[in-house]
C-alpha cells in the first residue's frame, strides 16, 4: 500500500460549533444501542467508540435540542454499524448473505417482514419513532433513500465477485447513493418541522444543492478513508478507482478526488423558488432546508478531521475476515 498524505483541505463555511447536548445524547445513544445488541463484540464496540457518532451529529446540527439529537445520533451509529458490517465483516463477501440482510431491512422500512436480527429490530425501533407526524410524500422518500443506499453494497459485493472496477463516471454515480447521505438530509427536514411537497424537493437547485453537498462529503470521505480501506483491500473508493483507470501514483489520484471535492459549490435558490410559484412558508421552509446542508457539509469536514474513526488504528483487525466482527444481521 503506497504512503499517502492528505492535501491541505479548505472550506469556506465558518465553523458553527458543536451542540451543547452532545454527551448527553451520546450516552443516550450508547443505551440504546446496548439495548439492541448492535456492538456484538468488543472489536465492533471498540471500533465504534472511535466512530464517534455523536460528534457527527453535534456538528452537522449544532442547534438541535436533545430529543432530535438523540434520534440522529442513533441512526447514525445504526448506519456506521450496518456500513462496518458490510463492508469490514465479511457480509460484503457474501452475496447471498448481503442480499438477505438487504432484504431484511427494506422488508422493515415497507413493513412487511418482521424483524428478527440486531440491525433490523434496531431499524424498526428507528422507522417507529421517526416517522411519527410525517407526511406520505417523506416516507416515500426517506424509504427511497435508504433502500438506494442498502442496495450500493450488494452492486458491490457482485462487482467485487466479478472482479471488476467501475468506471469513474459510474463509481461518482453509484457514490451519491453509498454514502447514504440521502436518509441524514431527511432526517434535516424533522425536527424543525420542515415537510416539503414533492414538487418543491424536485427544484433543480435544491436538487443541485443535495447533490454538491452529497458530493462533497462522498468525496472527502474517500480521500480520509483511503489508508484504512486499501489497507483492508476495499477498492470502492474514488482514489483507487481513478488509479485503476488513469494509472499513477495513489498520491496522483488523491489530489485529483481532492480537486473534484473542491469543485462542488453551493447552488442558489431564490429565482427558482419565485418562478415555481412558492408560497411564502414553504420559501421559508426550503430556505431553511438550504442551510441545513450547509451545516452538514461543514460540520462533516470538522468531524473527519477529528474522529478517531479516520486516523491510523494499531489494533485493527485487518481485512474482512469477520473473525471478531459484527454478527449485527444474525437473528436473536
Amino acid at each position: 500500500m503506497d504512503q499517502i498524505t492528505l492535501p491541505a483541505f479548505r472550506m469556506p463555511f465558518p465553523s458553527t460549533g458543536g451542540n451543547p447536548y452532545q454527551d448527553e445524547a451520546g450516552l443516550r445513544m450508547w443505551a440504546w444501542a446496548e439495548e439492541f445488541g448492535l456492538c456484538s463484540s468488543p472489536e465492533v464496540r471498540r471500533r465504534m467508540r472511535r466512530t464517534q457518532s455523536e460528534l457527527w451529529c453535534a456538528l452537522t446540527d449544532p442547534t438541535a435540542e436533545v430529543g432530535p439529537l438523540t434520534l440522529r445520533c442513533q441512526w447514525t451509529f445504526w448506519a456506521f454499524v450496518v456500513d462496518d458490517a458490510f463492508d469490514d465483516d465479511g457480509c460484503g463477501q457474501d452475496l447471498a448473505r448481503s442480499r438477505a440482510a438487504i432484504d431484511e431491512l427494506t422488508g422493515v422500512l415497507n413493513g412487511g417482514r418482521r424483524p428478527t436480527s440486531p440491525a433490523a429490530l434496531a431499524l424498526a425501533d428507528l422507522w417507529q419513532r421517526t416517522r411519527v407526524g410525517r407526511s406520505p410524500s417523506w416516507h416515500r422518500t426517506f424509504r427511497e433513500d435508504v433502500t438506494a443506499w442498502l442496495w450500493t453494497y450488494w452492486r458491490e459485493a457482485v462487482e467485487r465477485g466479478a472482479g471488476h472496477t467501475p468506471l469513474p463516471e459510474d463509481y461518482l454515480t453509484h457514490r451519491r447513493h453509498s454514502i447514504g447521505m440521502g436518509m441524514f438530509l431527511d432526517l434535516f427536514e424533522t425536527p424543525p418541522a420542515i415537510d416539503l411537497p414533492d414538487h418543491m424537493r424536485r427544484l433543480p437547485a435544491l436538487v443541485a444543492l443535495r447533490g454538491a453537498v452529497v458530493d462533497h462529503i462522498a468525496l472527502y470521505n474517500d480521500i480520509c478513508s483511503a489508508r484504512k480501506e486499501g489497507a483492508a483491500g476495499y477498492y470502492h473508493n474514488a482514489v483507487f478507482v481513478l488509479r485503476h483507470h488513469q494509472g499513477g501514483t495513489v498520491q496522483e489520484a488523491v489530489t485529483q478526488v481532492d480537486a473534484l471535492r473542491a469543485a462542488c459549490v453551493e447552488r442558489q435558490l431564490p429565482a427558482q423558488l419565485a418562478a415555481a410559484g412558492a408560497t411564502q412558508p414553504i420559501r421559508a421552509a426550503v430556505q431553511l432546508y438550504a442551510e441545513h446542508h450547509r451545516s452538514l457539509l461543514r460540520g462533516d469536514f470538522e468531524y473527519h478531521a477529528r474522529a478517531e474513526r479516520y486516523r491510523p488504528d494499531p489494533e485493527a483487525v485487518p481485512g474482512p475476515s469477520g473473525a471478531t466482527g459484527s454478527d449485527v444481521f444474525t437473528p436473536r
